[in-house]
């Protein structure tokens, strides 16, 4: 391109850019941009101006929020963000010492052109918690820690909200706290045999500490003490297995909040068969051990057993325990496991299937009779199993269901006296004692009646009286019997030698009502019984 032709060029497009726009061009508008404003309360005395806040964007793309701006308050606490497109903001206060984060965060949606106002901010005090801690001599003040605990809806202690360090003369002090209920504690950081609670011997029977906004509670004093533990040892000779002697671990169950037992802590069983379990407050617990390091092979392991010699935490003996003293626990034997699995079948008219869901009860038979020690529930396909458990002697039981109308023992005995006891030898872990049992129920469901029939007849002496026919659904294995009856004078009694579908009037049937009973019965169920409306008062 010559000098010319550049000359050309650069004239034509500055006059292409100063040319007026015509009626059918399309200019593309600036965007309307928005604002958000609004004031932030603090407490007296704090100088606004000190005060920032800022507002972040929310990526669309990537979710993540990003700082937009960042601006100071007025002397009147008032803020304004000016010039921000459409999406998600959040705003938060940075909040001056010894105020609590109450609320000091807001999110906004903002649309194009829109002037959002009224976005305030309350920004009270926070509440200061101060005490003393005082410890027997030898403990090192610095080492201890004091923590408060939020109480929630229900007394429901939740975990430590803030942790302050105790100074070595003994002093706490925690600030800027929300208010609420809460429960202070202080233990050792290095070593949790040193509890203390405020107003009480655990966390759960603390007292409550109600604290205000902008509130000063001092005075919050604690003693440290050592705590209560649980020591013995059990006796391993009975597991053949040095290996499986070594995975032995005890595990210490407290009450739980709703009830029940719930793990609380958990130490290992030296090889020679002593434990200690510390960091206990006063109360009661459970014992359990069990193989920590079961595998899945021939190895023969430790039976999971409770003390003193339960199988299951429910049924386990409790132990109590004080503050500053070790409870010493009887030794007693801990077992090798053994295995019991099989499947259960209910015979109903005739025919046999698997009994899904039926709770399924081990008994251990020793010399004061039987001791009712696990329970499970059958699968889908009747099959059941108890694993590790102590070799020895058993009865299983089986009931109908929860409410244990009726339990049945195998093979197929109706009391514990009666039942069969199934010796469970030590074995490896894939070679359970396996049985199989059928078991029959006399009443396992009731006759249903699907139709329900009616007297029909004149009730006059010299006619006769009878029935339509009934149907059941389990029919022609139904068992039918009828029975008419007799009310006078408010009495009811048996019409004998009355026993058919039809009744014929006599005289000395006159003034008195009369119905039908029917009874229906099939094998393996429950009989039922119907009975007809009285009829009208028998005429002659």
């Amino acid at each position: 391109m010559t000098v010319r032709h550049l000359y050309v060029a650069v004239v034509l497009s500055v006059v292409a850019l100063l040319a007026p726009v015509g009626a059918g061009a399309v200019v593309a508008a600036e965007p309307a941009t928005a604002s958000v404003a609004g004031k932030v309360v603090l407490p007296e005395g704090v100088d606004a101006t000190t005060v920032t806040i800022s507002i972040a964007r929310r990526d669309e793309a990537t979710g993540m929020l990003l700082r937009h701006a960042l601006a100071s308050l007025t002397a009147e606490g008032t803020y304004a963000f000016p010039g921000l497109t459409a999406g998600e903001y959040r705003l938060f206060v940075r909040q001056p010492a010894g105020t609590i984060a109450n609320g000091a965060t807001r999110v906004v949606t903002l649309v194009d052109g829109e002037e959002r106002t009224g976005v305030d901010f309350d920004v009270p005090l926070g509440a200061a918690l101060s005490g003393t801690v005082a410890a027997p001599a030898g403990i090192d003040l610095r080492h201890l820690s004091v923590s408060i605990h939020v109480v929630g809806p229900g007394g429901a202690v939740g975990d430590a909200r803030a942790t302050a360090d105790v100074t070595s003369d003994g002093t706490w002090s925690l600030t800027q706290q929300f208010p609420g209920t809460y429960r202070i504690s202080v233990a050792h950081r290095d070593d949790a045999t040193w509890p203390a609670f405020l107003g009480g011997s655990g966390l759960a029977n603390a007292r409550n500490m109600v604290v205000t906004a902008g509130g000063a509670v001092a005075g919050l004093d604690l003693t440290v003490k050592r705590s209560g533990a649980l020591v013995g040892r059990v006796d391993l000779s009975s597991i053949p297995e040095e290996e499986s002697r070594r995975c032995v671990t005890v595990t210490v169950y407290a009450p739980g909040v709703k009830g029940g037992w719930v793990r609380a802590k958990e130490a290992k069983v030296a090889e020679d068969g002593s434990y200690a379990v510390r960091g206990l407050h006063t109360g009661s617990y459970r014992l359990g051990f069990a193989d920590s390091c079961v595998v899945f092979g021939p190895r023969v392991t430790a039976a999971t057993q409770f003390y003193p010699d339960a199988l299951a935490v429910d049924v386990a003996a409790s132990l109590k325990v004080s503050d500053g003293a070790d409870r010493v626990v009887p030794s007693f034997k801990l077992a090798p496991a053994g295995h019991l699995a099989g499947s259960l079948y209910v015979s109903e008219l005739g025919a046999k299937s698997p009994a899904s869901g039926r709770l399924v009860t081990l008994y251990r038979k020793d010399s004061q009779g039987a001791l009712h020690l696990a329970e499970t529930r059958t699968d889908k396909t009747g099959s059941y199993r108890f694993d590790f458990i102590p070799a020895g002697e058993y009865v299983v039981g089986f009931a109908r269901g929860d409410k244990r109308l009726r339990e049945v023992y195998h093979p197929s005995a109706l009391t514990l006296a009666k039942a069969r006891t199934v010796t469970v030898p030590v074995g490896p872990r894939y070679d359970p004692l396996s049985l199989g049992t059928t078991v029959t129920w006399r009443r396992d469901a009731k006759v249903v009646m699907t139709y329900a029939p009616y007297v029909y007849g004149k009730a006059r002496v010299g006619r006769a009286l009878r029935i339509d026919h009934a149907s059941y659904a389990q029919g022609a294995e139904v068992t039918v019997r009828h029975q008419w009856q007799l009310r006078r004078h408010g009495k009811v009694r048996n019409i004998t030698g009355a026993t058919a579908k039809r009744l014929a009037l006599k005289p000395r049937h006159a003034g008195a009502r009369v119905r039908l009973r029917i009874i229906a019965t099939a094998r393996g169920h429950e009989r039922h019984v119907h009975r007809t409306k009285w009829s009208a008062p028998v005429r002659r």
